[in-house]
């Protein structure tokens, strides 16, 4: 069932139909990876009550440089009405399919003509060329002049991106965009095991409107059950996307690749920036404005950023600024990833190596933010680091200086990871516990400070827990398990700070005779 393409199966249906004069005699159906551009041809054909022999045949990366690799496909089936062909025109299509064995060169005028006249034989004939991006020029050529040469040979091409211009010069587009967000819910719908609402939300929204990614994310949110995926976590997706954008990301430029990669480990309000700095010439302070020109026809740096961009974009992976096409497209104001998900895809693609790297040079290109460097900066660490700890933790006192104390939170369980003596860890700790506070949240303040006591004995340490533990006694109403963390720290701390065990026992209710520490 294909779902919100009443209109581009109508005017494929309108273009099978026998050719009016001045119409073109060639349909180029464009649209990125998974946009059903194959699936919706096929589900025309399957109603379609025209008598027209199909002959089909599929472009394939490997082949771009075989000549008439394509036209063999499509011709294989005629192959036998060879003989019935007067000589010129035998000879011309046996030396181009390489028949007689002698390597004979194909005279390239003579094949075309050769293979109209074999396809004459047939009377309407629909030549059906899917991944025609890949199709070798020599063949789309002469499916272009058989449409050109004779109303009753037609041609149906399927692309993701550019056609060689043999073809393309005179044929017709449709493009294919991603699918309205009602037809998108709609097709979500239809799947097996639909997700509860704020999943679902999440997977329409990763996958921008795109068939093959709702169907196959549907299948990968089965295991997702019950988890939260914060913004920039990748997202776990099915082998077949993987291979997919894997693929895609395979294909480029060494440039291209690293620039991908860069702006997959970046915030989407990182990527100004992140351009930026890719622009400048060497030496040029981080944060410093420069033009970005994005018509190629800068040199260095620029031209580096510009035929990165291209060829990101040619891939299938970003869009370009001016794009309207693809759900996660810059809409005029700068590049984009074509769909979310393939930010999910890239990260997961790609090794930890170049990861870290990626995000190295997002630490150098926002070095002006301390804070979003030092996070970038704890990306690209491979374990324990004191300087980066450090700047984290730094990172994480603005935060709750501003009131941003999810942020807060999350940023000092970070720095503590990173920290290498237990007692620093601890303490960092103890300032993500603040944090949990603050946000009510007694699960949380409970499990850190089950940590600080397990790292440490350290009373100046443990002297901060009691006023914090001591809430989760009384607001929570688990005052036994709460206990068990504070009475330890409550005793641990009173020889540093007398007055720790009777704000544990104010916060906790209970009489400061039956939990405080013998005299």
């Amino acid at each position: 069932m294909i779902v919100g393409r009443a209109r581009e199966s109508a005017l494929i249906e309108d273009f099978l139909r026998p050719r009016r004069p001045g119409r073109p005699g060639a349909l180029l159906v464009r649209g990125d990876a998974g946009l059903g551009k194959s699936a919706l041809i096929e589900d025309v054909l399957r109603s379609w009550p025209g008598t027209t022999t199909v002959l089909r045949a599929r472009g394939y990366q490997g082949e771009t440089a075989l000549p008439y690799a394509v036209l063999h496909q499509l011709l294989r089936p005629l192959l036998g009405g060879l003989d019935a062909l007067p000589p010129p025109e035998r000879a011309a299509l046996r030396a181009a399919f390489a028949m007689d064995g002698g390597g004979a060169r194909p005279d390239r005028a003579a094949v075309a003509p050769a293979a109209l006249a074999l396809l004459s034989a047939l009377g309407g004939v629909l030549l059906l060329v899917d991944d025609a991006q890949w199709g070798d020029p020599a063949s789309l050529e002469v499916a272009g002049f058989a449409a050109r040469g004779s109303r009753q040979v037609t041609v149906l091409a399927a692309t993701r991106g550019r056609v060689p211009s043999p073809l393309a010069a005179d044929a017709a587009e449709l493009r294919l965009g991603p699918l309205p967000a009602e037809a998108a819910g709609t097709l979500l719908g239809l799947q097996p095991g639909t997700p509860p609402e704020p999943l679902a939300r999440l997977l329409l929204r990763e996958a921008g409107g795109n068939p093959l990614a709702i169907i196959e994310l549907a299948k990968a949110a089965r295991s997702w059950t019950g988890a939260a995926y914060g913004p920039g976590e990748p997202l776990p997706l099915t082998e077949r996307l993987d291979r997919l954008y894997a693929g895609q990301l395979a294909q480029l430029p060494r440039a291209a690749r690293d620039l991908v990669v860069t702006l997959a480990a970046a915030c989407d309000d990182e990527w100004p920036a992140v351009l930026t700095s890719l622009t400048a010439p060497p030496g040029t302070p981080a944060g410093t404005p420069t033009h970005t020109p994005t018509d190629g026809t800068a040199d260095g740096a620029v031209g580096g950023l510009a035929g990165a961009l291209v060829a990101a974009a040619e891939a299938g992976l970003l869009t370009l600024p001016g794009e309207g096409e693809g759900a996660g497209g810059s809409g005029g104001v700068g590049p984009g990833f074509r769909y979310p998900l393939i930010r999910s895809a890239v990260s997961r693609a790609v090794s930890f190596e170049e990861r870290r790297r990626a995000h190295l040079r997002l630490a150098r290109a926002l070095e002006h933010d301390p804070d979003r460097r030092a996070r970038h900066l704890a990306s690209a660490a491979d374990g324990a680091d004191e300087e980066v700890a450090a700047l984290l933790e730094a990172a994480g006192d603005r935060a709750g200086r501003r009131g941003a104390l999810a942020e807060a939170l999350t940023t000092h369980e970070r720095a503590a990871r990173l920290t290498p003596g237990p007692r620093d860890r601890a303490a960092r700790l103890v300032k993500a516990a603040r944090s949990a506070l603050y946000l009510e949240q007694a699960a949380k303040v409970e499990e850190l400070a089950a940590s600080v006591t397990a790292l440490t004995d350290d009373p100046g340490v443990l002297a901060l827990l009691p006023p914090l533990v001591g809430w989760v006694v009384s607001s929570s109403g688990r005052q036994d398990a709460a206990m068990a963390l504070l009475i330890p720290a409550a005793e641990a701390a009173a020889g540093h700070a007398p007055s720790a065990a009777a704000r544990r026992s104010n916060a906790s209710g209970r009489p400061p005779a039956a939990t405080s520490p013998p005299a």
